[in-house]
């Protein structure tokens, strides 16, 4: 068996931001990586309760 050894960079966060429509995290090493959310506000209504 065999290992593969990868150098990644300097992946700790320093960022984490939210826009309308994403959640941004910013690595160190300047990198970005960003993912769409939709509708968590209404899932967290419903889930207590309240009206959508």
């Amino acid at each position: 068996m065999s290992t593969l050894e990868v150098d990644v960079g300097d992946i700790r966060p320093v960022l984490v931001a939210f826009t309308a429509d994403e959640l941004v995290v910013t690595l160190a090493d300047g990198r970005r990586i960003a993912t769409g959310i939709r509708n968590c506000g209404t899932q967290a209504r419903r889930r207590a309760g309240g009206s959508s």
